[in-house]
């Protein structure tokens, strides 16, 4: 079976906490079964950096609030990981997701999914985990909260 691994981070860079230990263990697991895993994480290409840069800078002069590069992040991220799985020559079985925008990114995808089965695995709430560590001012949180929302209720239709 050819099973894609989705998810916001690659957990072969990073090896810190639960989330990427699960994604280690887990794609370990289905390639000793026999299984074909397939990892899809967000590249980070010259654009996007670009575009952090860009960001970072317009936070800085305070025209925009940091919330704004959070909503641009994750955009960024789920339409990458649509164009790399788009451009998968591979049939893929069954789809691991590992956060609400992976699941998101992946069930967007309705022509390409066609009837294949998305698992999520929640590994804490991504508007909280969101707020916890981006280190925002208390006026901007709630519009990551915001943001992050969208994603954490859009993932579970798409999601077993």
């Amino acid at each position: 079976m050819n099973i894609a691994l989705v998810s916001l981070d690659d957990s072969d860079l990073i090896k810190v906490g639960g989330k990427h230990i699960h994604q280690i263990l887990l794609e370990k697991g289905l390639s000793e079964l026999g299984h074909n895993v397939y990892k899809f994480y967000p590249k980070k290409k010259f654009k996007f950096i670009i575009g952090k840069v860009f960001f970072l800078i317009l936070v800085k002069l305070k025209i925009l609030k940091k919330s704004a590069s959070y909503k641009w992040t994750i955009r960024s991220h789920l339409k990458n990981l649509q164009d790399q799985v788009l451009n998968c020559s591979r049939e893929i079985d069954l789809f691991y997701t590992q956060d609400p925008v992976s699941a998101v990114a992946v069930g967007r995808l309705v022509d390409f999914v066609n009837g294949r089965k998305i698992v999520l695995t929640l590994h804490g709430y991504l508007s909280l985990e969101s707020v916890n560590y981006g280190n925002y001012d208390k006026s901007d949180e709630i519009n990551v909260i915001r943001e992050a929302l969208i994603y954490e209720k859009e993932s579970l239709n798409y999601v077993y």
